[in-house]
């Protein structure tokens, strides 16, 4: 985990203004739900093979092709979003500071469930944003001192449509 995440960094650093979403920023990788799936697909095509069961067959094939299928949507739920850092309120120490993130969508597709998280796991806030339109998601950072806090490095995911894939990127504005 801690290779990957500078690995990640290294290869996305610091980035000001507005991000693109391409393919070459969004990783892809099997929910525990997607495991037991794969699992379940290869029970049925040995049970299938070895009793000689053509419908058992299409069922796995068909589920498979359905598996397939729902990788595409998982990936493109997330590509072709622009990412911008919003205006950021001032707060005390002590309070936590929200930095507002706009997800744009350019593209004539609706994007369903983008979530937002950060390295430490808290509440994580989910929205939707409508072809050709924008919405924007809170980063809540707790602040321990006084000055210019930076906003830290989160990530934006999906699990959309069947919640057997998880596709995130990370994305670290230069934002304060």
């Amino acid at each position: 985990s801690q290779r990957l995440n500078a690995w990640s960094l290294k290869r996305n650093g610091l980035q000001s203004g507005a991000v693109h979403l391409t393919q070459r920023r969004i990783y892809i990788f099997p929910t525990r739900h997607g495991m037991l799936f794969a699992l379940l697909l290869l029970l049925l095509l040995v049970g299938s093979i070895n009793y000689g069961l053509g419908l058992g067959f299409v069922l796995t094939f068909l589920l498979v092709s359905m598996g397939l299928v729902s990788i595409l949507h998982t990936w493109r739920n997330l590509a072709g979003l622009w990412v911008q850092p919003m205006k950021a309120q001032p707060v005390f120490a002590g309070n936590d500071a929200e930095f507002d993130i706009g997800l744009g969508n350019k593209g004539g597709l609706p994007r369903y469930a983008i979530g937002l998280m950060q390295t430490a796991p808290t509440q994580t806030p989910y929205t939707n944003v409508p072809p050709r339109q924008q919405s924007s998601l809170t980063l809540r950072v707790p602040t321990e001192k006084r000055g210019w806090l930076r906003a830290p490095r989160f990530h934006l995911f999906t699990e959309y449509p069947l919640g057997l894939l998880h596709a995130w990127t990370y994305v670290h504005l230069d934002t304060k």
